[in-house]
């Protein structure tokens, strides 16, 4: 397994949050900045449903996560900054399923870490983006920006 640097340039990151948006796949847009303004585990993020961010009765996304542990107790609230919520809101018309990273398969069930992995890979590639960036270093890109 590589060891993972985050990023510590803003502008790299809008940047690759850019190379999804421009190219209209918004899913992989929002994987991006709530990889880096979340600090979530890879396992935590791929799992976060439209429930957890988007409340339907008040028909408004939440200004927090709240995340549950194994037991169902609530065990973290994370806050989710206006980029997050921007990102979400351009996302949401297009959302396949329950969950945010449903992948495109017919039972859309979140995509798993090594898609993730590359999508990240894919965009720094293209945008040739040095260091060795993932799941993880978008995680520890969160103390950069926060």
């Amino acid at each position: 397994m590589k060891k993972t640097e985050p990023l510590r340039d803003e502008k790299m990151l809008k940047r690759l949050a850019e190379y999804w948006q421009t190219r209209g796949n918004f899913r992989n847009h929002v994987l991006i900045i709530l990889g880096a303004s979340t600090a979530l585990k890879v396992s935590d993020l791929l799992n976060l449903t439209w429930q957890d961010v988007y409340d339907e009765e008040q028909g408004t996304f939440r200004s927090h996560i709240l995340l549950k542990d194994q037991k169902g107790v609530e065990s973290e609230r994370i806050a989710l900054s206006k980029m997050a919520i921007q990102a979400l809101l351009q996302y949401y018309p297009h959302r396949r399923g329950n969950f945010i990273f449903a992948s495109t398969h017919k039972d859309a069930r979140p995509i798993r870490r090594e898609q993730a992995w590359r999508i990240i890979n894919e965009a720094t590639e293209n945008l040739n983006i040095t260091g060795t960036l993932g799941c993880q270093g978008l995680r520890k890109s969160f103390g950069f920006f926060s």
